[in-house]
């Protein structure tokens, strides 16, 4: 046997453990993500529905000339709170670690596609495509416009805090779990505050598999999940499940 059949044979339980290995993370990552998995099974594309406040031109001022003039906004560049830009990033990476191949469309709400999966980011302050599924399916649910200081549904309200200084330091993101106009799954996650949202998708990210809210995802049961969490300046902290309760749709 020479040098290079010794290699080769010593290399064996190598890639064999290597393969082994990642086929074993693999399996423990789509267990960990069954419910997120279930909801886009089959699915070859998914639809994040974006946020964005509408703003047709803004005042710039050219650096050291004093000089402020109107620049026109073209109507794809949309403009959105800090925290749902970057709820939208980690939503699509959730996505793709749970399914490598799926295509990730960002489209607005005048361009959603009720035939496939959709992820509606914001609420209906941001986006008209969430208020309108809210106004037609969770029509209890109300955020107190234009305090936008806490939501309620039905009996139960959810109240941002703040400190001495008016900055938020407490919110609360929602989960609503439903169907488009064609019975495609729809999610709306959102929030009081954006920061809201993005305690949403990252719940959405860190349900246990065997808790009741991500049975009801798994199941494409109409539901309401709610996360809390702490405001540290810019960033969300401590995201836990604060409420979880199916609804019954009584109009069927």
């Amino acid at each position: 046997m020479n040098i290079i059949e010794q290699v080769a044979i010593g290399l064996v339980p190598i890639i064999i453990g290597f393969i082994a290995g990642r086929v074993w993370e693999r399996a423990k990552l789509l267990l960990k993500f069954n419910y997120i998995r279930r909801l886009i099974a089959g699915q070859g594309r998914i639809q994040i529905v974006v946020s964005s406040v509408e703003i047709s031109r803004f005042k710039s001022s050219s650096e050291g000339s004093g000089v402020i003039s109107h620049v026109q906004v073209p109507p794809n560049v949309l403009y959105m709170p800090m925290p749902e830009g970057r709820a939208i990033a980690k939503l699509t990476s959730l996505l793709h670690k749970v399914n490598p191949k799926i295509r990730v469309q960002l489209v607005t709400p005048q361009h959603h596609d009720p035939e496939i999966p959709t992820l509606s980011i914001g609420g209906p302050s941001v986006n008209t495509f969430s208020g309108k599924i809210l106004s037609a399916d969770f029509p209890e649910f109300r955020i107190e416009y234009p305090a936008t200081r806490r939501a309620r549904y039905g009996g139960q309200f959810f109240e941002t805090h703040r400190d001495s200084s008016n900055m938020i330091i407490r919110d609360y993101g929602f989960i609503f779990l439903t169907r488009t106009a064609r019975g495609a799954p729809c999610l709306v996650l959102c929030g009081i505050r954006a920061f809201g949202t993005a305690m949403a998708v990252e719940l959405l990210g860190k349900l246990p598999t065997r808790s009741e809210a991500a049975k009801l995802i798994r199941q494409g049961r109409k539901s309401l999940i709610v996360a809390e969490g702490r405001v540290d300046g810019l960033e969300e902290a401590a995201v836990s499940l604060a409420f979880c309760r199916e609804v019954h749709d009584e109009r069927r």
